[in-house]
């Protein structure tokens, strides 16, 4: 069965480059990861569409996630301070960034440096293990060899903590997974270390879908493979061949509904500022009576 019927005797393919950003969603957007976009012209008879290019930033596929009303969060980390017969309960929460094990050069990104941050920034206020106070508490980090997590505590009577991954006030947004932990309780203990190796990618890869072209999902996946995997890749290598809409070749294109998700079908965080482009190359089955002499008939991306 043909794609298109036929437009003439002379019939081409014509290719349109359509460079999108989310800033640029219109009233009907839910967030900037599920959005519209009107196309400034309509593309008749469209029999294929591919993802050629993309710019992201870092921080939509982070280390640990906030929840939202569609799920939970991974962000939290619930903890328990025990001096004698004097016991407390705390929270502290992950920034939501995408963090290395020791990042030296950019300190607010490693894990290592960040965890003994945030953990004295939740005790730091508290009458009994805040500063200045009897049992002042503080929190250090080491940087293993084998990246696990390896945190002590220290103060005048401190006899141990332990992290509340299973009995939490925030268990079901709690950060185990990341660190390293299974989602149990830890034993009480002046240092802490994580049985298993960080995993600080929990997201391996983003995923680009277009309403239009349900045929394929996604139409486009994205490996998070390292730290400098987002950037504009104009000439996309992954793509091998286009595929065309076998199923449902697109009359008219007047819109493009996108939606970007991390793997699991997780909604990014919503982070203000932090807008992305994405390059779609479409192909169409040109409806004119005679080919243009421009045209050279090479199917390319």
């Amino acid at each position: 069965m043909p794609l298109e019927l036929e437009k003439s005797k002379a019939n081409y393919v014509n290719i349109n480059k359509l460079y999108v950003s989310s800033a640029d969603r219109d009233e009907n957007s839910q967030n900037p990861y599920t959005y519209q976009i009107r196309l400034d012209k309509e593309i008749q008879y469209v029999i294929g569409i591919e993802v050629t290019g993309f710019n992201f930033p870092s921080e939509i596929a982070p280390t640990f996630i906030a929840a939202t009303s569609k799920s939970n969060g991974t962000n939290k980390l619930d903890f328990q301070l025990v001096a004698g017969a004097l016991v407390k309960n705390f929270t502290a929460t992950w920034p939501e960034k995408q963090y290395s094990y020791q990042n030296l050069t950019v300190p607010y990104l490693s894990y290592v440096l960040v965890l003994a941050q945030i953990l004295n920034i939740a005790v730091e206020n508290d009458p009994d293990f805040g500063i200045g106070q009897a049992n002042q508490a503080t929190f250090s980090t080491i940087a293993d060899p084998n990246e696990i997590t390896n945190v002590t505590v220290s103060g005048t009577g401190i006899t141990g903590f332990r992290f509340l991954f299973a009995t939490g006030t925030n268990k079901d947004n709690a950060a185990f997974n990341a660190m390293g932990y299974n989602q149990v309780d830890t034993a009480l203990a002046l240092t802490q270390k994580s049985p298993t190796q960080t995993n600080l990618r929990p997201f391996r890869y983003l995923d680009i879908n277009v309403k239009q072209a349900k045929e394929f999902t996604p139409l486009k996946r994205i490996y998070t493979t390292d730290n400098i995997y987002y950037g504009t890749v104009r000439n996309d290598p992954s793509v091998s061949r286009t595929r065309l809409l076998s199923s449902q070749p697109i009359r008219i294109l007047k819109v493009l509904d996108i939606e970007i998700r991390l793997e699991g079908g997780v909604i990014p965080p919503d982070l203000t500022g932090l807008e992305h482009d994405i390059t779609f190359t479409v192909f169409s089955v040109a409806n004119e009576v005679v080919v243009p002499k421009w045209v050279n008939q090479v199917f390319v991306l």
